[in-house]
């Protein structure tokens, strides 16, 4: 090839690139033959990317929506079991409030009876430990009958009689008391009177 030739060839190649730069082409040389990629191709490869990337978000978008959503309505319905526990928690407490005031109640009556019933007690000292139990009666309604008690309220006054446990504290030598519930209160006023009186 003349150099003319080559200069011709160079100058048709010059001006084919220019034309197709000028029209948006790139030109890439691969060997003998030229591999060129177009604006409108990379546009829409462009848009292809941004479309599968916008999908993407768009979908984890949706898919924290959907969590967002299952935990309010979650929360929504730990709030509802929330609100009624606190209502049997406040029923209850009204109830125990309730219970509370019936065991008061209960422990004064049972407190008021058992003042009641020491109220109708009378203590006995110095009485021999040789008098068993079963002998206690007796010897008491003698007791009685020496401070002119009637015999037929000896046998009715008497509700019940037991000495008291012996506490360590107390010497050997030294009788337990005794303990008798006089029944109505009235025989005991009476021999306490009469006790006195003596």
């Amino acid at each position: 090839m003349s150099k003319k030739e080559k200069v011709a060839n160079t100058a048709d190649t010059s001006a084919i690139s220019t034309q197709e730069y000028t029209q948006g082409q790139i030109h890439q040389s691969s060997g003998d033959r030229p591999n060129y990629v177009t604006q409108d191709f990379l546009v829409v490869k462009i848009d292809a990317q941004l479309a599968y990337i916008t999908k993407q978000i768009t979908n984890s978008f949706t898919a924290i929506k959907k969590e967002i959503a299952d935990l309010s309505l979650n929360i929504s319905s730990v709030e509802g079991k929330i609100s009624k526990m606190e209502e049997q928690l406040t029923t209850l407490q009204g109830a125990n409030n309730d219970i509370d005031n019936k065991v008061y109640q209960i422990n004064m009556k049972l407190r008021d009876l058992e003042d009641r019933s020491r109220h109708c007690n009378l203590w006995f000292r110095n009485i021999p430990e040789d008098i068993t139990h079963d002998q206690l009666k007796d010897f008491l309604r003698s007791y009685f009958q020496e401070m002119n008690l009637s015999i037929q309220e000896q046998h009715t006054i008497l509700e019940r009689t037991h000495r008291l446990p012996k506490p360590k504290s107390l010497p050997a030598q030294q009788q337990r008391d005794i303990i008798t519930c006089f029944h109505p209160y009235a025989y005991k006023e009476q021999v306490v009177k009469m006790h006195r009186d003596k």
